[in-house]
């Protein structure tokens, strides 16, 4: 009998060891919308452009949606639906990733469609596609992207095909719920591929002045073109303002990028973010600079991590320069970290290394130009020009003088 209550004991003791252990939520899909109009109703979807085409008009036919136009042709032609509530109410957060599978037939499958979110005209591609056969051929459009929304902001799903006859059947947007505590970094955007041609908004060439430089999406990349060489900064600026909007946090970016001339390694890239406020660059905070050595076919990766302190109303971008005037990039990552234990978030903004009080280089110089002067005051003919986006002193007298600044 007492070797019965030892077992029982054990046993009561075993289970309460169990239960005491921490319990972790393993991942599990959770659907945000799965629509099938088997009710016979648009289950809340519009047409995308009711200008596009002619006569734009959708309805439920055997249980599927369908558009038609009589055109025949828009770039604009398909549906929309507002997922707001149902985004939030699913408990999907910023920066995770989502995942479309729809059934889609067309009148003419030569065209891909595109299926993507739409937040204040900005489209962010989940999938694109077309059959692989004759036209009415059923497929299913799938893939997954990052998807980034601020609290305010209208959430639109949307499927468009250029043809004017369109079906959709099981529309599904999905994501995977991770454990039941939050990472300690957070996604906030991820780029890649054809991606770029949606986001193409966000970038501009780095060097104002440089009006020769072009940015095109092309090659599924984003491409810069015909950049000024030596003559100008050249890269490109991504705006990440309505990204990166806490103060005091650690931030991370990476990038892939080739460049048409890293001069067998002599002439580095870097990637860095920086801080403007009222029109002038206030920060700049370095995440990595480094050289490749194979001209144009080679991606190298850049990538680092650095703390970022700002004021409201700041603008906030991410950049990358090199010498060449031919660079290309992909797999563009920004992911917010955790706070830093050594910056107060609502302290002005400083340089980045402990003790450094300024930080100037490229076309800062053109904001700063009141800082410097020609050092020997007898050399009237000499000047100092910021034209190339660097400090130049030109016309000194020689060894006349004491030239310098």
């Amino acid at each position: 009998m007492s070797g019965k209550k030892k077992l029982i004991s054990f046993a009561v003791s075993a289970a309460m060891l169990i239960s005491a252990l921490p319990q972790f939520a393993s991942a599990q899909t959770v659907t945000i919308i799965s629509d099938n109009f088997s009710d016979g109703t648009t289950s809340g979807y519009s047409v995308y452009d009711p200008s596009a085409g002619e006569n734009p008009v959708l309805n439920v036919e055997y249980e599927d949606l369908k558009f038609e136009e009589s055109s025949g042709w828009d770039p604009n032609n398909g549906i929309r639906k507002d997922i707001t509530s149902a985004l939030k109410g699913s408990g999907f957060k910023s920066g995770q990733n989502m995942t479309v599978s729809a059934k889609v037939s067309s009148a003419w499958n030569n065209a891909n469609a595109s299926a993507f979110i739409e937040i204040n005209g900005e489209k962010t591609e989940l999938a694109s596609g077309k059959a692989e056969g004759t036209d009415w051929t059923e497929y299913t459009l799938t893939g997954t992207a990052a998807v980034n929304y601020n609290d305010n902001d209208t959430v639109y799903f949307c499927i468009t095909q250029p043809c004017g006859t369109h079906v959709y059947d099981d529309i599904q947007l999905t994501y995977e719920s991770g454990s039941s505590s939050e990472p300690e970094e957070n996604q906030l955007i991820s780029i890649s591929g054809a991606q770029f041609a949606n986001a193409i908004g966000r970038f501009s060439v780095y060097d104002k002045s440089d009006t020769a430089g072009k940015l095109t999406t092309e090659n599924s990349k984003l491409e810069l073109t015909d950049g000024g060489s030596a003559t100008y900064t050249n890269g490109i600026r991504m705006r990440v303002t309505d990204l990166i909007k806490e103060s005091g946090y650690e931030y991370s970016a990476s990038a892939d990028v080739s460049s048409g001339y890293w001069n067998n390694g002599e002439l580095p890239g870097t990637l860095f973010i920086e801080i403007e406020k009222d029109g002038k660059v206030v920060d700049s905070v370095l995440l990595e600079s480094k050289a490749g050595t194979v001209d144009t076919t080679e991606m190298y990766k850049f990538s680092g991590t650095g703390t970022l302190s700002f004021e409201p109303g700041s603008e906030i971008y991410l950049c990358f320069t090199q010498t060449a005037g031919y660079q290309s990039y992909d797999n563009i990552v920004i992911t917010k970290g955790k706070k830093s234990e050594t910056t107060d978030p609502t302290a002005a903004p400083t340089s980045t290394p402990e003790g450094q009080l300024i930080s100037i280089s490229g076309a800062q110089f053109a904001d700063e130009t009141d800082r410097f002067s020609v050092y020997d005051k007898s050399d009237t003919a000499g000047k100092l020009t910021t034209d190339n986006s660097k400090l130049e002193l030109t016309d000194g007298g020689s060894a006349t003088y004491t030239n310098g600044i």
